[in-house]
């Protein structure tokens, strides 16, 4: 009974998590920025022409553009790649699936789909791994890319000397099996 009610308990956290950031993106998307707006008639009984090249006089209550002040924050680059890889990644294996579930579909080509599959799967738990291995040794954020034989690395940090380029690389290649020149770091503030 205890056990069931945890995981109950850890799957509606999981969904209240996600729900929030679907709510966060959203408003964001459809309220990035407010203006007030002068219309054209405002200005007319203002007395100021409407031509482009001309500089208007505002009434004495000027109205400034200013962005709109948002409670929400703006998702930065690391959350969005990682938003983006998801749903790159469910597009992909939802393909794979299809392929796999077809009884019609060439048993090798079911198998290649398999495979990918399994790929695509262990990948997931590389990156994710990589990306928590290279926190903790005090990078602010970062996300790993593997495909392929080959993995890119963004760190972010306004700048990477050789040896924090080099402890990146040495984790990716130990976790990986990947040799160095398959591997490329680099950093975004």
């Amino acid at each position: 009974m205890i056990v069931a009610s945890r995981k109950s308990a850890s799957r509606f956290l999981v969904f209240v998590l996600v729900v929030a950031m679907l709510c966060a993106y959203v408003g964001l998307k459809r309220g990035d920025f407010t203006r007030e707006v002068v219309s054209l008639t405002e200005m007319e009984q203002a007395g100021t022409e409407t031509d482009d090249e001309t500089e208007f006089d505002l009434p004495s209550t000027q109205l400034v553009y200013q962005p709109a002040e948002t409670t929400v924050p703006a998702l930065d680059f690391y959350v969005e790649y990682r938003l983006e890889r998801e749903r790159a990644r469910e597009r992909q294996l939802e393909l794979l699936r299809e392929i796999i579930d077809n009884e019609h579909a060439d048993t090798v080509a079911r198998q290649r789909a398999s495979d990918r599959f399994l790929a695509i799967g262990q990948n997931i738990g590389r990156e994710l791994l990589i990306e928590n291995l290279i926190r903790a040794k005090g990078f602010q954020d970062v996300v790993v890319m593997l495909n392929d034989g080959a993995a890119v690395a963004i760190v972010k940090a306004p700048d990477l000397g050789r040896p924090e380029v080099a402890q990146v690389a040495d984790i990716i290649s130990k976790s990986t099996g990947l040799g160095y020149a398959s591997i490329s770091v680099m950093a975004k503030p």
